[in-house]
């Protein structure tokens, strides 16, 4: 096995059709120029997860010893994003398979110096108060509207990282590891009931109005 394996490492033996029907145009690779990620690649390697069927994954990866999806990989990647000019999508998509990653417990491949090292880079999806996104390093002025609810108008108010709000909560692995827990808008801003001066008026939330919603329960 371990020649069989020095082999694909050495030589390229691993055959990836071209675009058309007959297979034509198709490129040989090595195990080092392959990597096997279901959820997303990276900028250099053939994610051969992409190409071929899912259970020849254990051939891929346990007899072949092809790459998995790393923190380190993939943190390169975004690095290299950031010198780049990217499409605004594919960094959201590479952020969020990034934190899913530190969410799973897979950070140990990567410095202390990391986080740092990642922020300094145009790399965060930032929302500006005229609609449009563009990508900017943390030391821009921004946050993370973390809570439904009033908070969510500050969204046009202010620069907001362009995630949902599950989103957010998926990023949280990343926010936490980045060090970005400051930029919470629930953490920036209280909310203080008052009524104030002037006329009053009740305030209702549709969910909770069953008056509206007796006749459709009771019928």
């Amino acid at each position: 096995m371990n020649f069989i394996r020095k082999s694909f490492r050495d030589e390229c033996l691993i055959f990836v059709a071209g675009d058309d029907d007959d297979g034509e145009g198709g490129l040989w690779y090595s195990t080092e120029e392959c990597l096997w990620s279901p959820g997303t690649g990276v900028q250099g390697l053939v994610n051969l997860a992409e190409i071929y069927d899912p259970d020849l994954e254990s051939f891929f990866v346990e007899a072949l010893q092809v790459t998995r999806l790393t923190t380190q990989l993939l943190f390169d990647e975004l690095l290299t994003l950031g010198d780049e000019e990217p499409a605004v999508d594919h960094v959201k998509q590479q952020l969020l398979t990034f934190s899913s990653l530190l969410r799973e417990g897979k950070p140990d491949d990567l410095s202390a110096a990391a986080p740092l090292r990642l922020l300094e880079k145009p790399i965060l999806p930032i929302k500006h108060t005229s609609g449009n996104v563009s990508l900017l390093p943390a030391r821009t002025g921004f946050t993370i509207i973390d809570r439904a609810g009033p908070m969510v108008g500050f969204r046009v108010m202010v620069k907001t990282l362009d995630f949902s709000m599950q989103e957010v909560h998926d990023l949280e692995p990343f926010i936490r590891w980045a060090r970005l827990e400051d930029r919470y808008l629930s953490r920036m801003v209280r909310e203080i009931p008052d009524l104030g001066f002037g006329e009053k008026f009740r305030v209702s939330d549709p969910r909770y109005e069953l008056k509206r919603k007796a006749h459709g329960l009771v019928r």
